[in-house]
């Protein structure tokens, strides 16, 4: 018998801030492990110093084994150019150097140089935001649908909160661009690739404030997630929940090899593991389902009443006692009276098609993430206390995110097939998608020019290096057919908006009109 040859173990470094590191950053790192790790300790040196100690453990919804070291490596003081970092795990006797190239901190953008934190407040709730961000400019308007949306959201849920309601407006995309802890986060500058829409992704948080507030033991995610699509009116967008949910099904008979529709005990005890868009749509109905045959108030005493889960039990464990004791039926009795229901419903071709593709854009986008923007992908998103960000004015980790050619590209295309999706034009956002896809799958690939792989993202990425050559500061493009349109920076957080027709001599630019950004249309 042949002897196991030992496999070498894989470890990766991650560096915040994304994009450029600069002299004077406050660098925070992230060294990710193979499982068999856990419990070793991380060492990390810079020039003989000892910066830090950490423990390799479980991190973020996704459970990655790291080590985790915020803002650990000061380099104020330190010379532009290359220095060398050391990393150990002294129990199991490995190190390692990596190298870190530091620019000059006068090539930092000058918004960002300047940028500090900010308080807003409105009836409702006190906004944390960055100066010289898209937030700032749009602030006015953002209180007002703040607190338009928290009345729409207490007319189910009339929770009084003790204190106004805390909400982070970051200047990047982290996740699917909104989420709760003790503050909601939402992301908010005018290259918005996690596409929704803002009031409804805010009210969406804003429920889950208010469900925390209103009491219960135990409300397990199927539910707690369910509710806020609900009673948000839809996901990322207003949008009717049970046609959407029958589209599952009928997507589900096309595509059996898909998880297009789960049983709901797999639903309740894998929420956040599962497709992501499939899980929201189908919890959200399963909500209307329920208070439509029972009522507002018996579901919503049915939900208070859920017993936190005791030794052995499992979400679905909890919630099919439950139902058997409230309503006299089965999780898996629930399932099928939900099945019928929605099986009595004729999807459109439409609704079908819509469905069909906003999954796979944010299963696209977060495709994107994994490769391009992997401290925003949701499974292990970089967010470090918010607090200590503010009391010591840290701004990077909540501005800078990366700014190359490839990211501009595809977090246009991803931004303008969110616009072609909203509008409706289904054909032109698969269209776009299948640009990021052909893209993505040439990365992927190894190949040397990933955006040379379609005609569009290589006439994208030409026009952004005539933009750049000009002297322009290219913030997105913007694609409807055939037309290409730039918008550019021409202040801290204003923008101009230029189309470019591309000729034998290059592209010719002509201002346009343009009403807003596409984060607040």
């Amino acid at each position: 018998t042949p002897t196991p040859t030992p496999q070498p173990l894989t470890f990766a470094v991650y560096f915040h801030p994304d994009g450029n590191l600069y002299v004077g950053d406050r660098i925070s790192l992230e060294v990710v492990a193979p499982p068999a790790m856990q419990h070793q300790t991380v060492r990390l040196q810079f020039e003989g110093q000892t910066l830090g100690e950490g423990t390799i453990e479980p991190s973020g919804i996704g459970g990655r084994s790291q080590a985790t070291f915020p803002w650990v490596w000061d380099t104020a003081g330190l010379e532009a150019g290359a220095h060398t970092l050391n990393i150990s795990l002294p129990q199991r006797g490995l190190a390692w150097e990596e190298s870190v190239t530091l620019m000059p901190r006068e090539a930092l953008p000058r918004e960002e140089k300047e940028s500090a934190w900010l308080t807003a407040e409105s009836t409702c709730c006190v906004f944390y935001l960055l100066s010289h961000s898209a937030a700032e400019r749009d602030i006015d308007t953002i209180l007002a649908t703040a607190d338009a949306q928290l009345e729409q959201a207490r007319q189910a849920l009339p929770v009084t909160p003790s204190a106004p309601i805390p909400i982070t407006l970051m200047a990047r995309v982290l996740g699917q661009g909104g989420f709760a802890s003790d503050e909601l986060f939402l992301s908010y500058l005018d290259r918005n690739y996690a596409g929704g829409d803002f009031a409804i992704l805010l009210r969406h948080e804003m429920i889950h404030r208010l469900d925390n507030a209103a009491g219960g033991d135990y409300r397990p995610p199927i539910l707690a997630e369910g509710l806020a699509v609900y009673l948000s009116g839809g996901h990322y967008k207003p949008e009717a929940l049970t046609p959407r949910a029958a589209a599952l099904l009928s997507l589900a008979a096309e595509q059996p090899d898909y998880p297009w529709f789960y049983p709901l005990d797999t639903l309740a005890n894998e929420f956040y593991l599962l497709q992501h868009e499939i899980g929201y749509i189908q919890a959200g109905a399963l909500v209307e389902f329920m208070v439509n045959r029972w009522g507002w108030e018996a579901f919503e005493a049915f939900y208070r009443s859920l017993p936190q889960p005791g030794e052995g039990d499992t979400p679905a464990s909890v919630l099919n006692a439950a139902l058997q004791a409230r309503f006299g039926l089965s999780l898996s009795q629930l399932e099928h009276r939900f099945r019928q229901a929605l099986e009595a419903q004729i999807p459109s071709a439409g609704v079908v098609q819509d469905v069909r593709l906003t999954v796979a854009y944010y299963e696209t986008m977060r495709r994107y993430q994994q490769r391009y923007d992997p401290s925003a992908y949701f499974l292990h998103a970089w967010l470090p206390d918010v607090q200590t960000m503010r009391a010591e004015n840290i701004v990077a980790d909540l501005w800078r995110h990366p700014q190359q050619v490839t990211n501009l590209v595809l977090e246009s295309l991803l931004l303008s097939a969110d616009r072609a999706l909203r509008r409706g034009d289904r054909d032109e956002a698969e269209h776009l998608l299948n640009v990021v896809k052909v893209t993505l799958t040439a990365a992927e690939n190894q190949a040397f020019d990933p955006l040379a792989s379609h005609p569009l993202s290589a006439r994208m990425a030409r026009a952004i290096h005539s933009l750049k050559t000009r002297g322009y500061s290219p913030e997105y493009l913007l694609i409807e057919g055939e037309t290409l349109q730039a918008a550019v920076r021409v202040a801290q957080n204003e923008l101009m908006f230029l189309e470019l027709q591309e000729n034998e001599a290059g592209f010719t630019l002509q201002p346009v009109l343009q009403t807003a950004p596409p984060n607040t249309q």
